[in-house]
């Protein structure tokens, strides 16, 4: 988007009120935030900076300090914005993003927390996705359940790290949740909404880490049975209190247990994903594909996000355009991915 279309796209935010009739807008100095992805419909929204935890592997707050919120006035204007642009799906992201505004409760008891954020975004924009990402098992409320529950644009998804599955682990990692409060939240959150998709990431090879608690981790996945894993080597971060412990694991052990997890959880993705063949889902359309016969599009349910879960390969998709929202027949399953057919468009 140029200077010219910019400046045509201010007159629009002025009318729906997102920005005020009389202050002029330098277009220089404050420019408007431009989509230039290849998937301009799905965006992100961080709504905090830094981080307050102490992670023994993280070196966040030592590169970008405590938390701080960002305002909520400023976060609906932004995602506001996004929708006047074609977003379709905004992703709310931070380091814990159950963690919004208890900074400013500090100074401030009645300041707003996550799930007045979440009410802001529905009340004050026309985005009909949000997604959460990195939401600690600690920080998940009743209040919140109850919300994402009980509201449709507010997707039943739920990226939730537990990071390792053995409690001796988590407490050398620093983390607040043990397996009794994973398997306890895990629980309500699946009772209270049937629908969800629960994605987590684990760190493998974390500095000490033997055979048996990898072995306790692989229990704990295979019991809870996540929709999603994000399952990651351990690396070692300067200044962090992991970088000096000792038990470093060889980066060939590492290696190997990082495999064996991913074949459990690739059994139990595609388990998942057979469950889905027959239903009828909602879908957003990335894009197009031209060069292979049977399939037309790639799209996504609301139980994938973008680049890091699979997607729904569309046939007889023929019209669909990229940033529609269809709904879609499940007719086949893969590993990670579906395969759909397009019932309404």
């Amino acid at each position: 988007m140029g200077l010219t279309e910019l400046q045509g796209l201010v007159p629009e935010l002025r009318k729906r009120g997102l920005l005020p009739d009389s202050q002029p807008i330098s277009t220089m100095e404050q420019p408007l935030r431009i989509l230039s992805t290849e998937t301009p419909h799905t965006s992100y929204l961080k709504i905090s900076e830094g981080c307050d935890h102490t992670c023994a592997f993280c070196a966040i707050p030592l590169m970008r300090g405590l938390h701080r919120s960002q305002p909520i006035a400023d976060l609906v204007r932004e995602a506001a914005g996004l929708g006047v642009q074609g977003v379709k799906e905004i992703n709310l992201i931070l380091q814990d993003t159950t963690w919004y505004g208890h900074d400013r409760r500090r100074l401030d008891p009645p300041a707003p927390l996550l799930p007045d954020l979440l009410r802001a975004l529905l009340a004050g924009t026309d985005v009909p996705w949000f997604r959460l990402f990195y939401m600690y098992p600690s920080g998940i409320t009743p209040e919140l359940v109850e919300l994402i529950a009980n509201e449709a644009r507010i997707l039943p998804y739920l990226d939730m790290p537990i990071q390792h599955g053995s409690d001796r682990m988590l407490q050398l990692m620093r983390r607040p949740e043990r397996q009794v409060t994973i398997r306890e939240r895990v629980e309500q959150l699946r009772e209270a909404i049937p629908e969800l998709t629960l994605r987590t990431t684990v760190i493998v090879g974390f500095p000490g880490e033997t055979d048996d608690d990898f072995g306790e981790m692989l229990d704990l996945l295979g019991e809870i049975r996540f929709e999603r894993i994000g399952a990651f080597t351990y690396s070692l971060e300067e200044g962090t209190r992991a970088a000096e412990m000792e038990g470093h694991v060889p980066v060939e052990v590492m290696n190997e247990r990082l495999g064996e997890l991913m074949d459990v959880q690739r059994e139990i993705s595609f388990e998942k994903n057979e469950e889905l063949v027959g239903r009828h889902l909602m879908a957003l359309v990335d894009r197009l594909v031209d060069d292979d016969g049977d399939l037309d599009a790639i799209a996504r349910t609301t139980g994938q996000a973008l680049d890091v879960d699979g997607a729904t390969n569309l046939c007889d998709a023929v019209g669909v355009q990229p940033g529609s929202m269809i709904e879609v027949e499940i007719v086949d399953s893969l590993d990670y991915d579906l395969i759909g057919k397009v019932t309404q468009s």
